[in-house]
């Protein structure tokens, strides 16, 4: 999941203008002052200009979007209090304050929402980008989806490349493949019409990256050439490095080491050499992945130590499972547990990918199933069409004349030896699904088992720290109860109340449970998404808890709001969704 955090926000450049220098934005800001005819252009003035400025210079674009709040307080302009918030937003997103940048873009939809213009699909694809960088999907793919039909309504249709291709990067996340192409395509066309260089660049990139889930390498590595010849002149440098990288995946993939080396050092030289540090990180656990495979178990250790050293190696599983297995190799059986941990710990992403792999399965086996349903269909309609042909030559020859006995006997001879092979076939289709049902449920308990071991792991170092808290919780109490200087026992006491109130903190265990039902409930959050694109992340939450069927005081405790809080957003979500109040919400969700 973590190249979708990378993407989303470099997509989002698209549709933005190019930096200039702080002389040229200077004058042009004096200009635009200079020649205001009133307060709604001086407010523009300096909203244009935070804009233009917020890539290069984020301080100075807050500085410049405060500037545009203050002035639209004192004329009273809803419009520029809104655009001032949207224009901090996007300064947040420069500076990778995530949480600052969501709350600034809310506030900016609160006030600009109704006008249904450009202004508004911009701050849509911010709140996208930022839930993207947050690891919420689901809701970068809502706005998403509201930025490219409200570009689509203005006729923007140059813009709309931007929105069309993060909704891509959400789909192939989730595997979506044929929704992903559909978008990829809609974009290359859009970008050829507009002659949009920078889009040509992304399209192309996703388009391989699609070929790299789909298994096309060959597809692939074209595709990762056509970005890189519009990128020639290298005018967005991250996608030029990920082009890079993804040949040099395509190669790893088709068993041509030296091609894959070779590509992967060229990403990593050149994303060390332009200081692209997440995109360093991500050629490193590549190589680092790549000679593991080749058992150059040392080499392998040394690039993953620096993978590890980096602020973008929190999202990895893949690697550490990598430096695990290589430190296992050297003998080093510490550092191999160490990271064995990484891995359990952060199995929680990756339980998202099982979970997609599993229905992927299940689907790839339903489509084998009809396949083979309608070849017995086909089968039958064949006997049935014999049977028939048999009859009409029969009343043929019986009218014709003797002579042509000996001819029904070799047609109903064959007609039976036909019948014969067609049963066998039959047969034999039978027994192959029977064998395929039986992998299936085996592949299936394979899956589930991995799940309940990760399970009982993460329980045995729950178990763990419990009992180093009781262990540390007795050695304060007997502390409290030798002591005899007043001031002492009142100090140790102070330190014991803290550390309990600490240790039995549930904000943690919330935190993990809303994880569980983000990967658990992953298909059944999307498909809300999509179809309710007007819940917000507490409405999805308080759905997904009611299609578990907890009842409201459990829903309560969950959410740490009060009964009858639990009951004003059951009745909210009841609005939202439009449905009577005759309509039970559990069962609403649990068919849903």
């Amino acid at each position: 999941m973590r190249y979708l955090r990378i993407t989303s926000f470099l997509l989002l450049l698209i549709s933005t203008n190019k930096c200039f220098s702080q002389e040229k934005i200077k004058d042009s800001l004096n200009i635009k002052l200079k020649n205001a005819k009133n307060s709604n252009d001086s407010i523009n003035a300096y909203l244009y200009t935070s804009f233009k400025v917020y890539i290069a210079d984020p301080e100075k674009a807050i500085q410049l979007a405060n500037t545009a709040f203050i002035l639209s307080k004192r004329y009273d302009n809803s419009r520029g209090i809104g655009l001032s918030y949207s224009r901090k937003g996007y300064a947040f997103i420069s500076k990778y304050k995530m949480e600052s940048a969501l709350s600034n873009f809310k506030l900016a939809l609160y006030y600009n929402e109704k006008n249904k213009d450009y202004e508004v699909a911009k701050i849509y694809s911010g709140l996208a980008t930022c839930y993207s960088y947050k690891h919420d999907y689901i809701s970068a793919l809502t706005y998403f989806i509201k930025c490219k039909n409200l570009l689509e309504k203005l006729k923007e249709y140059k813009i709309m490349i931007s929105p069309l291709l993060n909704i891509t990067q959400i789909y192939l996340e989730y595997y979506k493949l044929d929704e992903a192409y559909k978008y990829i395509k809609e974009a290359i066309v859009f970008a050829k019409k507009s002659k949009d260089k920078r889009a040509l660049i992304t399209s192309y990139y996703c388009l391989g990256k699609y070929n790299l889930l789909k298994r096309d390498y060959k597809n692939a590595i074209k595709n990762f050439n056509s970005s890189l010849e519009f990128n020639s002149n290298k005018d967005i440098m991250m996608f030029y490095c990920f082009s890079l990288w993804g040949k040099g995946v395509s190669y790893d993939s088709l068993k041509n080491n030296n091609e894959a080396f070779k590509y992967y050092n060229y990403s990593l030289d050149f994303s060390q050499k332009n200081n692209l540090n997440e995109a360093t990180n991500n050629v490193l656990g590549s190589l680092c992945n790549w000679h593991v495979a080749n058992k150059n178990y040392t080499e392998a250790i040394n690039i993953g130590s620096k993978y590890f050293k980096s602020d973008f190696a929190k999202a990895s599983q893949g690697v550490s499972l990598s430096m695990a297995r290589a430190y296992e190799k050297i003998g080093n059986f510490k550092e191999a547990f160490k990271y064995n941990n990484i891995f359990i710990k952060t199995n929680l992403l990756s339980s998202a990918d099982l979970n997609i792999k599993l229905n992927s399965l299940v689907f790839t086996n339903e489509v084998k199933k009809r396949e083979e349903n309608l070849v017995i269909e086909k089968l039958k309609v064949e006997n049935e069409s014999n049977k028939y042909k048999t009859k009409i030559r029969l009343i043929f020859i019986i009218v014709i004349a003797a002579f042509l006995i000996i001819t029904l006997i070799l047609i109903n001879i064959s007609n039976k030896q036909k019948l014969k092979i067609n049963k066998a076939k039959l047969r034999q289709i039978e027994f192959n699904s029977q064998i395929l049902a039986k992998e299936n449920e085996i592949e299936l308990k394979k899956k589930e088992m991995k799940i309940k071991n990760i399970e009982m792991e993460k329980l045995a170092i729950y178990i763990t720290e419990k009992n180093t808290f009781l262990d540390e919780f007795k050695e304060m109490v007997d502390k409290l109860n030798k002591s005899k200087d007043i001031n002492l026992r009142e100090d140790v006491f102070k330190k014991l109340m803290s550390f309990t109130s600490e240790k039995f903190s549930l904000t943690e265990e919330r935190h993990e449970f809303n994880l569980y039902i983000n990967n658990i409930y992953s298909d059944f959050l999307l498909n809300l998404a999509i179809k309710y694109p007007q819940l917000n992340e507490y409405d999805k939450r308080l759905a997904a808890l009611l299609k578990l069927n907890y009842n409201t005081k459990e829903v309560a405790s969950i959410l740490n709001i009060s009964v009858k809080g639990v009951q004003a957003q059951r009745y909210k979500l009841r609005k939202r969704l439009d449905i009577s109040e005759e309509t039970d919400l559990n069962e609403f969700f649990s068919n849903f």
